[in-house]
């Protein structure tokens, strides 16, 4: 079960899946693959959770944004 070095997204979707097919929960598989990449949970979120932080408004939006453009092309 190697994984794949690279931080793309079909890199980290590639591991995921990887990790699914070996028996890992999907939160777990998201969160090993994701420190492979050396990307954090926040890049996964598109920067909502960043934005959150600093009470950014416009920031928030255009996050959720990014997060529904990807979730409907997939």
């Amino acid at each position: 079960m190697p994984l794949k070095s690279g931080s793309s997204n079909e890199t980290v979707s590639a591991n995921i899946s990887e990790l699914r097919h070996s028996g890992y929960g999907q939160k777990q598989a998201i969160a090993i693959a994701m420190n492979k990449a050396g990307r954090s949970r926040d890049d996964a979120c598109g920067g909502y959770l960043d934005a959150c932080r600093r009470g950014d408004a416009i920031g928030i939006r255009r996050a959720t944004d990014r997060m529904m453009r990807g979730r409907m092309v997939r």
